[in-house]
């Protein structure tokens, strides 16, 4: 399932942060940090188990002297393995912007461009250091549509994302 992506534009002027309706003061920010989430898919999981069950298949007809069987059996296997491998669309990892105030941590923005969420970074790192400089807007246009993402917590190992609606 592909992934939503529209434009978001962040803004930083008055001494503020600005990212979709929501406003962080800068003075609030203790930390600027980043998330990477990767789909965890079981299709290919799956798959490789399609293709160790046709390959044995394949080789007890072969060596059980049906080669006709096992030629057929492995052209079966191999198609139907190639067929899960296409049609699987892994979602590519996404990047969050992790803003920390003394009420938690928030993931802003998320994008599947990290350069996109390490410049925000930097730009953020200045205006907290900065607070005089001028006003900032930037665009993040790979930015994932917040209602894609759900993040699992609990015992899961890679920091996993699942999509759905």
């Amino acid at each position: 399932m592909p992934l939503n992506q529209s434009p978001v534009t962040v803004k930083i002027e008055d001494g503020s942060l600005k990212i979709y309706s929501e406003l962080y003061p800068l003075g609030q920010i203790a930390r600027v940090g980043k998330r990477r989430l990767e789909a965890n898919d079981d299709r290919f999981s799956n798959a490789g188990g399609i293709g160790a069950v046709g390959l044995i298949l394949s080789a007890i007809f072969y060596f059980c002297g049906n080669g006709g069987i096992a030629f057929l059996l492995l052209a079966a296997t191999i198609t139907l393995f190639v067929l899960v491998i296409v049609k699987t669309e892994v979602p590519p990892p996404v990047y969050g912007l992790v803003l920390s105030t003394s009420g938690g941590e928030h993931a802003a923005v998320w994008s599947t461009n990290q350069a996109e969420i390490d410049t925000l970074i930097q730009e953020i790192s200045q205006a907290i250091n900065d607070p005089d400089r001028p006003q900032m807007v930037t665009n993040v246009f790979n930015a994932v549509d917040r209602g894609d993402i759900n993040q699992i917590y609990g015992d899961v190992s890679g920091g996993n994302i699942r999509m759905g609606r």
